[in-house]
């Protein structure tokens, strides 16, 4: 009976002390992200989905939004203007009874999203973390690319390696240019909202300098289309690079590289040359020389037989 006793007791001082082992998580809120040259929506939006990442995280307690305001409308909390300063923050965190907060702005930077995120010590005004990213694209596509790598920021984790862009000829091109223009179909993907792309003719060993090139804005985090590379009218026969490359929102290239021969074609000259010819064999060559000048399409030995309006000139002794 007293050992039964004994373990009810142990048990019964165990239990406040296991509860007090089991770390609480840290509260913070989320403030309204200042909006700049973009719509308090679309701001709305990404202060939101910044709210839901956080919470999902596991690793933090994000208060309602409901409940904020609630708290700050019975302190007689008032502000002019978006509370995105440091200031700001430790004067909301305090009413809200809270120990961090997440202030920023969502601004445009002519085709670029700027997403700017701080989190703030309320008790000291200490700026903990701080994130700045930007991509380019639709705010659907900086929802699913821009959030998740803020979030990790404010976190303190070390984001995923970034993946590069892919990005692929649709059908390869003929290892042989005989003309001087080349059309390639390209399409190419990314996590991250894609920039722009390029195609390039490249001599080996100097990728520095391209030969022709050609290139587009895109937009998207998929895109596909096709390419005209104009070649030099004077582009000599030899071994060349086909080189395709994309970069995305990050900065990240991807490339594609495939090697392709020029042929140069041998342009025909005038037939004032076959003229001048005819005269010089006539004035040195001694002999019995028959200039006569025919149409192409009457003579089966024309040196040109594709262009009938050209004239030639046959030699016979």
């Amino acid at each position: 009976m007293l050992r039964t006793i004994a373990l009810f007791l142990l048990l019964l001082g165990a239990g406040p002390f296991a509860q007090a082992q089991t770390p609480k998580l840290p509260q913070l809120a989320v403030m309204p992200l200042e909006a700049r040259q973009v719509t308090s929506d679309e701001a709305t939006i990404l202060s939101e989905a910044l709210a839901t990442e956080l919470q999902n995280s596991g690793e933090v307690r994000v208060m309602e939004r409901s409940q904020m305001d609630k708290i700050l409308s019975e302190q007689g909390f008032q502000q002019s203007g978006a509370c995105s300063g440091t200031e700001c923050a430790v004067q909301v965190g305090q009413l809200l009874g809270i120990d961090r907060m997440v202030v920023g702005s969502l601004g445009r930077l002519g085709k670029s999203y700027v997403l700017v995120v701080r989190l703030v010590d309320v008790g000291t005004g200490e700026v903990l973390r701080s994130s700045t990213r930007q991509a380019q694209g639709e705010i659907d596509q900086i929802l699913t690319s821009l959030v998740p790598d803020v979030v990790a920021d404010i976190l303190g984790h070390s984001t995923k390696p970034l993946v590069p862009p892919d990005i692929r000829f649709s059908s390869l091109p003929f290892p042989d240019l005989w003309s001087d223009t080349l059309i390639c179909t390209w399409q190419a993907s990314s996590a991250r909202p894609l920039q722009d792309v390029h195609l390039g003719l490249f001599r080996p060993g100097r990728s520095d300098s391209a030969v022709a090139s050609v290139s587009r804005t895109v937009k998207g985090t998929f895109v596909q289309g096709d390419f005209l590379l104009v070649l030099p009218a004077r582009l000599d026969t030899g071994a060349y690079i086909l080189r395709l490359w994309v970069r995305d929102a990050s900065d990240l290239t991807g490339t594609m590289e495939i090697p392709v021969r020029r042929h140069a074609r041998i342009r025909e000259s005038s037939h004032w040359g076959w003229w001048l010819f005819g005269g010089l064999a006539l004035l040195g060559g001694g002999g019995t020389v028959a200039i006569l000048a025919t149409d192409h399409g009457n003579n089966p030995i024309s040196s040109t037989p594709q262009n009938s309006n050209n004239r030639s000139v046959t030699f016979s002794w």
